[in-house]
């Protein structure tokens, strides 16, 4: 009896780590696959305000939604790195190392980006044509800098 409980033990101990560590890949890659999809999230408003600015699209009607999305987007996309996931088992990331040994700094300039398209998200409501121009300016220097500093090309 005491044999089979000592196996019984083992085996579920065995089973329970083999799914903690699945788990653990499947949680690595579910927190990259979303951080991804912020930043793209980001991206994606930042090009359709673009466009709509620089008059490549007659969409102005839709400058609002875009500006909100986008500064939603920015104020939750910090959340996504604050858990550390370096990797995941499937899904591949363009983060670069720098972010995780120097996570203060990234964060500060994750929260430029957040204050930097709130403003914009003000001057789009104002319909002050030369502040959108200028804020939207500002939002791109703050996305090239991340880009440079933080992602992998």
């Amino acid at each position: 009896m005491t044999r089979n409980r000592i196996l019984l033990v083992a085996t579920l101990t065995s089973l329970c780590f083999g799914s903690g560590v699945a788990l653990a890949d499947t949680d690595a890659d579910a927190a990259i696959a979303y951080r991804k999809s912020v930043m793209q999230l980001i991206g994606t408003h930042t090009k359709d305000i673009a466009a709509i600015v620089k008059g490549t699209v007659p969409f102005s009607s839709d400058l609002a939604f875009h500006a909100e999305g986008l500064a939603g987007a920015a104020a939750i996309a910090l959340k996504p790195f604050e858990d550390k996931v370096v990797e995941g088992k499937d899904e591949k990331t363009t983060a670069k190392a720098d972010i995780w040994s120097n996570f203060p700094h990234f964060a500060d300039t994750m929260h430029k980006l957040e204050a930097d398209t709130a403003a914009l998200k003000v001057a789009v409501n104002s319909g002050d044509k030369a502040a959108i121009g200028s804020q939207l300016g500002v939002v791109g220097k703050d996305c090239k800098s991340c880009h440079d500093d933080s992602r992998t090309k």
